[in-house]
Parts: structure tokens; sequence; C-alpha cells
């Protein structure tokens, strides 16, 4: 493997897995790092795990606009839900008066009197008394 292949599986690693806590502030030279290339790798790493924040940065604010999203979608929801139950109470109201109506008249059907026995009736009856009746 060449120190490039061994720099890229670094940043590969560390982007999975969370940098150690810096405790102190070091700088660092080439002397110290030994060589140019080992700084310029430094640096690579380091821009590679800037570039990480950012990504991470922009899922996290998009999964916020999803949950955002998701909060506002289950308020209308659950608004929508208290609507349903409340028309579902009124509905069930409304039929409970129409079954007590329906009850009444099946038990007192209207009395129906024929033609004839209307007019049996109102024989001796002047036409103003007969009027009246009706």
């Amino acid at each position: 493997m060449t120190a490039s292949q061994l720099s890229q599986n670094k940043v590969q690693s560390t982007q999975n897995e969370l940098p150690p806590f810096p405790t102190a502030r070091v700088s660092i030279s080439p002397k110290r790092v030994g060589g140019s290339t080992e700084l310029g790798e430094l640096a690579k790493l380091i821009a590679n795990l800037q570039e990480a924040i950012v990504q991470q940065s922009s899922i996290i604010a998009s999964q916020n606009s999803i949950i955002k999203s998701v909060r506002t979608d289950l308020a209308v929801i659950k608004a929508e839900q208290q609507y349903f139950k409340n028309q579902n109470a009124e509905l069930q109201e409304t039929i409970s008066s129409l079954r007590a109506q329906l009850d009444t008249l099946s038990v007192s059907p209207p009395s129906t009197r024929s033609r004839p026995a209307v007019a049996r009736r109102d024989q001796g009856l002047s036409r103003e008394q007969r009027a009246a009746r009706r």
C-alpha cells in the first residue's frame, strides 16, 4: 500500500468516527511531522474532515426540516381527527333523534278515516260546521 492509499483509508475511517477531543494546542512543523509530505497529508485530512462536517451539518439541517414538516402535518391530522370526532358525535345524536321519532310514529299510527266515514259524520251539520271540522 502506498502512502496515499494509507492516507485515504485514514480519511475514510475518520469520516465514519468522531475525531478525538483535542486536549491542548500543538503547533505542527515539518520537522516534527517528518517532512512536508506528511504535512500535506495532514492538511488534506483536515480539509476532508471539514468537508465531512459541512455535509453532516447539511444532513442535520435537512432532517430538522423534515421533523418540523412532520410535526406540522401531525398537528393538521390531529385537528382533522378532532373535527371528525365532533362530526361523528353530532351524527350519532341526529341518528338517535331520528330513531326516537321513528319509534314514536311506529307506536301510534295516524288514524285514517275513509271518505264515506267522514261523510256520515258530517251529514247532519251545516255547511259552516262542516268547513270548521276540516
